[in-house]
């Protein structure tokens, strides 16, 4: 039997984006309620690498390596 839990999780490498909205909170989990990991909104233009994508949501890390969640629709992927 195989269950299936909804959900989506992809990209086996990190990929490095940018910030495209005026500014966007990271959180500690992906979740809109979870809390905001920094002090103060990610600005944009700050540029970050994703470590993972679920459904709406990435994980990113910034380049002082600490990680958080933002999501998806703030970030436009850089090939």
């Amino acid at each position: 039997m195989l269950l299936s839990l909804g959900v989506q999780s992809f990209q086996s490498e990190a990929t490095q984006a940018v910030v495209i909205v005026e500014e966007t909170v990271a959180r500690s989990a992906d979740s809109s309620s979870s809390a905001s990991r920094f002090e103060s909104a990610l600005p944009g233009g700050t540029e970050v690498t994703v470590v993972e994508t679920r459904d709406d949501w990435s994980q990113i890390q910034l380049p002082s390596e600490q990680l958080a969640w933002v999501r998806t629709s703030t970030l436009e992927f850089i090939r």
